[in-house]
């Protein structure tokens, strides 16, 4: 019994100083890693398109990755124009928006009953006159010729595995991973555009800035389990607030958007989902703060998916079962 003990405690502890490792592993090779595992998630979502276009059409491999590969880039594509125009639109309204709070300054300072005092408005107007534009932007600029050369090297990640033929690979570990990730990315692209489709909806039709950037960002920022829908709903708000106020556009896209982020994460996604990747709540929150901890905001989009792949991992070892049936919340 005592041998069996210190070998528990010996794999235990090897098993924490693995974890270490391997976390600041992790960190060390963010710039690389996180497009390839981007790329790779793209890739297990281009997977049922492409296996459809050669089992079910009979189109050849090669035929079927081009096709699949054009549309890839097309969206890849519109998906870059919609925010360069988005980030020219910020720049042209600058100005104006700097405007808008200074009004809003001085309706609130009006506004403000007798007893209250006033708002040094002089003060007030300088120091939002004094916000550094140029300098937000410019450190903006540099986010986004990093965030396009990233997205260029998911791109060229992604068509080199298109390249190879799925079918060919006959490990049973990457067929099982293969299938929960496709329709894990699959559902969530779904259900991600159907609540990006509503969104730009609204915003267009009350006239909102920016209405194919907010929805853009929403697509993105659903795919981040629990807190993603709650960002995207608040996203918008700040824009429409300054150009409308708290007047009857405002709380047409709150209500409209927050009925529709209520209905689509807690109806349609669960019954798409269902129990494809069997990981539990506590489980799916505790690795998004992690990974977000290792890589930062895409860690958080990654975060379910790298999860679902540690767990079946941990499945086929046979030390490791009880901490997959854990991180399924079977205890």
């Amino acid at each position: 019994m005592e041998i069996t003990g210190n070998n528990r405690l010996v794999t235990s502890c090897l098993l924490i100083l693995t974890g270490i490792a391997v976390t600041g592993g992790l960190i060390y090779t963010k710039p690389i890693l996180v497009p390839f595992v981007i790329s790779l998630f793209i890739y297990l979502a281009l997977v049922p398109p492409l296996s459809f276009l050669q089992s079910r059409l009979k189109v050849s491999h090669n035929i079927a990755v081009i096709m699949i590969a054009a549309i890839y880039l097309l969206i890849s594509a519109l998906l870059i124009v919609v925010f360069i125009q988005s980030f020219e639109s910020i720049i042209s309204g600058a100005g104006m928006y700097r405007a808008r709070i200074i009004e809003l300054i001085s309706m609130t300072n009006d506004s403000l009953p007798t007893w209250a005092g006033t708002l040094d408005m002089a003060t007030l107007k300088d120091q939002v006159a004094q916000i550094p534009v140029l300098k937000l932007l410019r450190g903006l600029t540099g986010d986004i010729f990093s965030l396009m050369a990233n997205s260029a090297l998911v791109v060229i990640f992604t068509l080199f595995l298109l390249v190879g033929d799925p079918a060919k690979i006959e490990n049973e570990f990457f067929r099982e991973f293969q299938k929960k990730v496709s329709q894990y990315v699959v559902a969530k692209f779904f259900v991600s555009a159907l609540t990006a489709i509503i969104t730009v909806i609204v915003l267009l039709a009350v006239g909102a800035d920016l209405a194919m950037l907010f929805a853009l960002l929403t697509f993105l920022f659903n795919f981040i389990p629990n807190i993603g829908s709650l960002i995207a709903l608040a996203l918008p708000l700040p824009v429409i607030f300054l150009q409308f106020g708290f007047g009857a556009p405002f709380w047409i896209v709150l209500g409209v958007c927050g009925v529709t982020q209520f209905f689509v994460g807690n109806i349609i996604e669960p019954k798409m989902l269902g129990e494809s990747l069997d990981l539990h709540p506590i489980t799916v929150l505790l690795f998004l703060m992690f990974w977000g901890l290792v890589w930062g905001l895409p860690g958080m989009f990654l975060a379910v998916p790298i999860t679902s792949l540690l767990k079946i991992l941990l499945s086929r070892i046979e030390v490791a079962k009880p901490l997959a049936e854990l991180l399924a919340g079977r205890i």
